[in-house]
């Protein structure tokens, strides 16, 4: 059996998105096994069809926390698993690389006609105990 649920059961931060490529292969009862063979029994508390996805709430945070890193491997496959709420909502709304300089890129936004409002903002986040950019 799971841990004990959050005093809030169906909250936002324990929802997982599961992604499923062939959405008609799989129920939602399906799905559900799927996550309880590998997160324990009655981890799961709800289970909502998309058009290639399931949004799955879980007991609580850590038990979602358990399947947006490790995904779901089941019946012969792997499925890809992320939180529906991220903290990290824009990488690069131009696709940037990080190496790219902020002078180059001022560059190139005058040079479309663009005229910044601010400064160029570049934010880190630990992803894993490592230093990410965006």
């Amino acid at each position: 059996m799971a841990s004990k649920p959050d005093v809030t059961l169906l909250v936002k931060r324990n929802t997982v998105k599961v992604q499923i490529n062939d959405h008609q292969k799989y129920k939602a009862i399906e799905v559900i096994r799927f996550i309880e063979d590998q997160l324990g029994e009655d981890s799961v508390l709800a289970c909502v069809p998309g058009r290639d996805f399931f949004d799955v709430t879980l007991i609580n945070h850590d038990v979602a926390k358990n399947l947006a890193n490790d995904g779901l491997l089941a019946d012969g496959a792997g499925f890809h698993c992320k939180f529906i709420e991220s903290r990290i909502k824009v990488v690069s709304f131009m696709n940037i690389p990080v190496y790219i300089n902020d002078k180059d890129i001022l560059s190139k936004l005058k040079f479309w006609g663009v005229i910044p409002v601010g400064e160029i903002n570049r934010k880190c986040f630990d992803f894993q105990g490592k230093r990410k950019y965006d």
